[in-house]
């Protein structure tokens, strides 16, 4: 059916509603959100319905920089929601990617008119041909989000009130997307990886939030005539809209669990403590994260924050202006997009510049504090952590150089010589200096973060570990999302492990527990952890084999995480 043809369904297909908002007729059919009407398109090659590039809310540029995400005004005419959005402005990253070269390309990259240059470390040796997939634009104009749904018959999906899956990306605040640059079929987050995960049973969302300092900008200006936080916030209206929205695609707003890794992991650690643990109207009934992103995060006019403002004035010129933040608004896009990747490109290997802070308001207090106050926005939690978290955000240059002791406060930098000598201590027989710093990292940063929320659910949360070898950050992803790699499949190409693993995620999104398992899950019986029997879930390979089985917690490393917790004034988490 040609495009012409469908624009005029509408006028000539009577409007039978099969749902709240969804205009039958049409195949694909029509979703009326109220500003705008959008058409889907029937995927078939995965058999399921899908909505791309659905615009949640309205451009965040100009005069609207660092501001509160507002609603979309009215667009007029029919959608078509086919294509993927442009992607939020990118800004580099510094870390070692070579192990996962062999099964994921590198697909982060910076835009501009003109062919884009890869950034981080490219030392991987990316396959010949990606410059072909990468040229998908990237713009402030980037708040949009997708939405699958099980199925081709759409019609008898809009009653089935299914659970909702949300899946929010990772990139350390300052890239990603939901979608790979280039060809369609070439997608890193693809939807419809989750529902076919679920058999069908679910339906995915996939949102795209602001990005470094178009996201995480800080310090007094930005409190006083702004947002702070602006891309946690673009999150929270993002959920709000799935709130009023998502029963018009056939999902129950009363059944959303919401889902990161990385920074996509630690943004759902921090829509856990948003609001003071009281959010209201509840936004979601479960949360879920993998290898959740905790760096320092200070409060908005702290030392670190400011200076990175002050920098960022400087880069634009705008020191002498009357009003600094409003200069920063009228600055062309590219000088800012310059800025934005100096900044970035300053910090210190492994880490970000823009990153969340603590505002007052939306996030009230630091994340440790707010978990020991136990006042959080769902206490249904699922945790999953990899071996190897820190490997990839350590320079493999400084194998042989490293110094512990100069590493430290590099990464914190509020750590002084009684801190610098406890850690010392804890870690000196975790290797040579190279390895102990690799655990550092994944220590403070991701896992033991983990292990705090843990502690705050009092019992009631499930923790995993992902240990298939190589075990680094991001290697999991290829499990659930496996359309990422070239030919489809992950690396540990066994059926009932890719089932159960996948399939675990989406059993505790459609009923709060994975024991509750489906069709041809090899899991066990997974316990809840808590401080007295501290059971976790390990889902590893003995040869060709699946080795999942439950282990106890080794207690050398909840005594580091209890170290890095008492840290927390220094740490600045």
């Amino acid at each position: 059916m040609s495009r012409p043809l469908v624009l005029l369904l509408p006028l000539i297909v009577p409007a039978v509603s099969f749902g709240m908002g969804v205009v039958a007729g049409a195949d694909p059919p029509i979703v009326d959100l109220g500003y705008a009407q959008y058409q889907g398109v029937a995927n078939s090659e995965m058999g399921n319905t899908e909505f791309l590039g659905l615009r949640y809310a309205a451009p965040p540029t100009g005069k609207s920089r660092w501001r509160e995400p507002r609603l979309p005004e009215a667009i007029d005419g029919l959608q078509m929601a086919d294509t993927q959005p442009n992607r939020c402005q990118q800004a580099p990253e510094r870390v070692d990617k070579r192990n996962r070269s062999r099964h994921i390309r590198n697909e982060v990259t910076i835009a501009d008119q003109g062919p884009q240059r890869v950034l981080g470390d490219t030392r991987q040796g990316d396959d010949e041909g990606d410059e072909e997939l990468m040229m998908r634009p990237v713009s402030e104009d980037c708040l949009f989000l997708n939405v699958v749904i099980p199925g081709l018959d759409f019609s008898s999906t809009t009653t089935m009130k299914l659970p909702v899956v949300v899946w929010i990306h990772g990139g350390g605040y300052a890239l990603g997307s939901i979608s790979k640059p280039g060809l369609s079929s070439m997608r890193i987050y693809d939807g419809n990886d989750l529902v076919n995960d679920s058999g069908g049973k679910v339906i995915s969302v996939l949102i795209q939030y602001r990005l470094g300092l178009f996201g995480f900008l800080a310090g007094e200006d930005v409190k006083n005539n702004g947002v702070l936080n602006a891309g946690l916030r673009d999150q929270q209206f993002a959920l709000e809209w799935i709130q009023r929205h998502i029963s018009k695609f056939g999902g129950d707003p009363e059944q959303v669990t919401i889902w990161g890794q990385s920074a996509g992991g630690g943004s759902v650690l921090q829509h856990l403590i948003a609001n003071g643990g009281k959010t209201n109207p509840p936004l979601f009934r479960a949360a879920m994260l993998s290898s959740a992103f905790l760096p320092s995060q200070y409060p908005y006019n702290a030392s670190v924050p400011e200076a990175i403002y002050a920098e960022v004035i400087r880069g634009t010129g705008c020191e002498n202006a009357h009003d600094r933040l409003e200069c920063l608004r009228d600055t062309d896009l590219a000088d800012l997009r310059e800025v934005n990747a100096k900044v970035a490109e300053q910090a210190l290997y492994g880490t970000f510049a823009f990153v969340p802070v603590v505002d007052g308001d939306f996030i009230r207090e630091s994340p440790i504090q707010a978990l020991r106050r136990g006042r959080l926005n769902s206490e249904h939690v699922l945790a999953v952590v990899n071996t190897y978290e820190g490997r990839m955000f350590v320079d493999p240059e400084t194998r042989g150089s490293v110094d512990v002791r100069d590493y430290l406060p590099k990464l914190f930098p509020m750590f002084r010589g009684n801190q610098i000598h406890l850690a010392l201590t804890l870690y000196e027989n975790l290797g040579d200096p190279f390895e102990q710093v690799i655990q550092i990292m994944g220590d403070a940063i991701f896992v033991c973060p983990t292990y705090y929320i843990l502690k705050s659910l009092k019992g009631k949360g499930f923790k995993a570990v992902f240990a298939i070898p190589p075990g680094d950050h991001i290697d999991d992803i290829l499990y659930f999302f496996p359309s990422i790699t070239p030919a489809g499949v992950p690396p540990f190409n066994n059926t009932a492990f890719i089932n159960t693993f996948s399939g675990v995620f989406m059993d505790f999104v459609r009923n709060g527990d994975p024991n509750v398992k489906s069709a041809g899950s090899i899991l066990p019986h997974w316990p809840k952890w808590n401080r007295w029997h501290r059971k976790e879930v390990v889902f590893n390979r003995t040869g060709d084999v699946p080795d999942i089985r439950t282990a106890m917690t080794e207690q050398a490393l909840l005594e580091r995480c209890e170290f890095w917790e008492s840290t927390k004034k220094w740490t600045g988490q």
